[in-house]
């Protein structure tokens, strides 16, 4: 009987997530073709590509940028790990219908850590990029040379900006002086618009050096984005603190209501009654906590 019980919860809990997260029977059918081979850039690159195969190739992104590349294998294992503790504590609270929401909620917190990690590496890469670039400009205004304006900064800088222009130095100090081509290489390392078009403006300085008063207007391109998305950030944290705090006071009354109440008025609930709206509701209280955190951490740090 308990088995069953199991097996029912999980799929009552498999269908609300299929509802709330509109998969699809097409999303399954890539999400199986994925597992059975690695998925091709052009899978990864492709606008069509739907929400299961988005989502990994994003995680994968995310922790590529974070330089976390190598460990999506062990992120997906600790999710599991943590999916069977949920599992367990249901169980082991008595109701067969909270462990998939334990295991659920468990499992999403391994890719929760890693979202909010991105976007404070991007925090700090838009302050440090406005940083460097600023004193980089500056030097190539005064030596119009652009690998001694590189090096005479490198020494302060922070990775992985150091990281970058230190490669840069070596490549073209020891390997290939071809000054565009590193460039070019050294443009391909970082995801942001100002960044491409600091390298672009750059590579133009390497034909003309009259054009090395263009370098800094772009810099402050950084200094705005830094701005407003402080800006809505100061927003949001009040819009969240008023969503948890109603979370908190939803967990409170769902105690008070099953627990309580029943008891202080001498109403007796039937015990898988119970379980069921306790789980339901947790159940709730997951997906929207995962849902506002996904969704309140996706400030712009680009245009």
């Amino acid at each position: 009987m308990l088995e069953i019980l199991i097996a029912a919860a999980f799929l009552l809990i498999l269908f609300a997530l299929a509802v709330a997260f509109r998969v699809t029977v097409k999303d399954m059918e890539l999400l199986v073709n994925a597992l059975r081979r690695p998925p091709s850039f052009r899978d990864l690159v492709s606008p069509k590509k739907r929400r299961l195969r988005k989502f990994v190739s994003h995680t994968l992104f995310m922790m590529e940028q974070t330089g976390q590349a190598g460990k999506f294998y062990v992120l997906v294992t600790l999710s599991f790990g943590l999916s069977a503790v949920g599992i367990a504590a249901g169980i082991g609270s008595g109701n067969v219908f909270l462990s998939p929401v334990l295991a659920f909620g468990l499992a999403a917190v391994p890719f929760l850590y890693i979202r909010l990690q991105y976007m404070r590496y991007n925090r700090l890469l838009i302050s440090e990029l406005e940083v460097t670039l600023s004193t980089i400009s500056m030097s190539y205004e005064r030596t119009e040379n652009i690998l001694s304006a590189i090096e005479e900064n490198l020494e302060p800088m922070q990775p992985p900006i150091k990281d970058i222009f230190a490669g840069f130095v070596n490549t073209v100090r020891y390997i290939n002086p071809n000054m565009a081509a590193a460039i070019d290489d050294m443009k391909a390392k970082i995801h942001h618009s100002v960044w491409n078009e600091w390298c672009d403006a750059l590579g133009r300085c390497v034909t003309d050096r009259g054009l090395k008063y263009t370098l800094r207007p772009i810099v402050g391109k950084l200094t705005k984005i830094k701005t407003v998305s402080g800006e809505l950030q100061t927003m949001l944290y009040k819009a969240l603190q008023n969503f948890w705090t109603l979370l908190a006071l939803t967990a409170i009354l769902l105690i008070v209501c099953m627990k309580l109440v029943p008891d202080g008025m001498g109403i007796e609930i039937p015990r898988m009654t119970g379980n069921i709206v306790v789980a339901v509701n947790v159940l709730f209280i997951v997906i929207s906590g995962i849902k506002v955190i996904f969704e309140s951490h996706d400030v712009k740090f680009d245009i």
